[in-house]
């Protein structure tokens, strides 16, 4: 399984607003893609920073066959549609990983 996580810090201001549109805009058309099994959304609580907030969403897909084709044939799209809303107020950091082992509780 292929994990991708995006951290984006987004301004105290601004946070409210962004969180609303990645929860009902852009994750709902992410994972429309097909590519994606699942994803998750998270506010990131520490290290805690006074004029900005960290959130981080991670998606997971089942190969990086699936992964090089989002990339390919979506990201480019939902990023420039991202960048049109909120341009340089947030920043955004990504990482691809690859899950090597999962457990449970």
């Amino acid at each position: 399984m292929i994990l991708y996580s995006v951290s984006v810090v987004v301004p105290v201001d601004l946070a409210d607003e962004w969180s609303n549109w990645m929860q009902t805009i852009h994750i709902p058309d992410v994972m429309a893609t097909g590519i994606w099994k699942e994803a998750r959304f998270s506010r990131v609580h520490e290290p805690v920073m006074d004029s900005h907030v960290t959130f981080q969403t991670q998606y997971l897909c089942s190969s990086y066959d699936d992964f090089d084709r989002y990339r390919e044939e979506y990201a480019p799209a939902l990023q420039a549609h991202h960048n049109e809303l909120f341009g340089t107020r947030v920043m955004a950091t990504r990482s691809v990983q690859e899950v090597v082992a999962e457990f449970t509780a």
